[in-house]
């Protein structure tokens, strides 16, 4: 039997029908589907805590700070400006900053991009303390 597209009923009932009797595969299946449920239980508490505080503006827990990492890091032009946004300015620059046409700065891009709804960051996760 494929299980792609099959009702959960369907599948309890095949499962039923044909049990699983090897021990080590039946302990597997079990260690197995207990792992998955607790990463996907753990997925959901984070997104909950991650909507809730951004629903609130807080930035608690890595999830704002490496968005803003992200919006940073993840386009040259960004960071480029951002890793230059302490150089001195010349005469036209400082005439210009005002001006409607004048570039905009690093925290302008920054905000832009992280304000863009089309903006989905990813980041990899290693075995590192959750600080990190």
């Amino acid at each position: 039997m494929k299980p792609c597209n099959k009702a959960r009923d369907v599948l309890l009932e095949w499962l039923h029908t044909w049990p699983i009797r090897d021990k080590d595969c039946v302990t597997f299946l079990t260690t197995e589907a207990l792992r998955i449920e607790m990463v996907l239980q753990a997925a959901l508490d984070e997104g909950r805590e991650t909507a809730l505080a951004l629903q609130h503006g807080e930035w608690t827990g890595p999830i704002p700070y490496l968005r803003l990492l992200h919006s940073i890091i993840d386009c040259d032009e960004i960071r480029v400006t951002f890793l230059k946004r302490n150089d001195g300015k010349g005469h036209e620059e400082l005439n210009a900053a005002n001006s409607p046409v004048r570039p905009k700065d690093a925290y302008e891009l920054i905000a832009e991009k992280w304000n863009d709804p089309d903006f989905h960051p990813c980041t990899l996760i290693l075995n590192c303390h959750y600080d990190l």
